[in-house]
């Protein structure tokens, strides 16, 4: 799996942001560049978890298209689903998106997002629940 260029700005420019983000916590005795790899190193896995757990889930929608193939009426209501699930995250407030998409479409664990976001888990788990929750009823609406 190759890393694309914008890809590679994306996580330059995290690695900035976080050192920005934890400039008050930088201890000025320990090495800024063992800091700087460490950052990079984790937001390159990142990277490459995210695009394995897409590459799983559009090969898991690819073979289940492949299975409804001779049924058409629900690959229609799959896709219609999905498409409506879609614009229920899309409207979803940022920070409550960027917190579901770290779970579900990252994997992430309730612990490792609240690390990640410096926040409490309990946010973490109380702003997923409203996520689904809207989402839900977003759907709902849609039928």
């Amino acid at each position: 799996m190759n890393i694309s260029h914008e890809d590679a700005e994306g996580v330059v420019q995290d690695v900035f942001l976080t050192i920005w983000e934890k400039r008050i916590h930088l201890d000025k005795d320990l090495s800024i560049n063992a800091f700087l790899m460490t950052i990079a190193k984790r937001l390159i896995y990142k990277k490459f978890r995210s695009e394995v757990v897409k590459r799983r889930h559009i090969k898991g929608t690819q073979e289940t298209a492949e299975n409804w193939q001779n049924d058409t009426e629900d690959y229609i209501i799959f896709t219609d689903l999905a498409q409506d699930a879609q614009k229920g995250i899309d409207k979803l407030p940022e920070n409550r998106k960027q917190i579901f998409m770290l779970s579900k479409e990252n994997g992430l664990s309730n612990d490792q997002i609240a690390e990640q976001l410096n926040i409490s888990k309990r946010t973490v788990e109380n702003q997923l629940y409203r996520a689904t929750k809207t989402i839900k009823e977003h759907i709902n609406k849609s039928k």
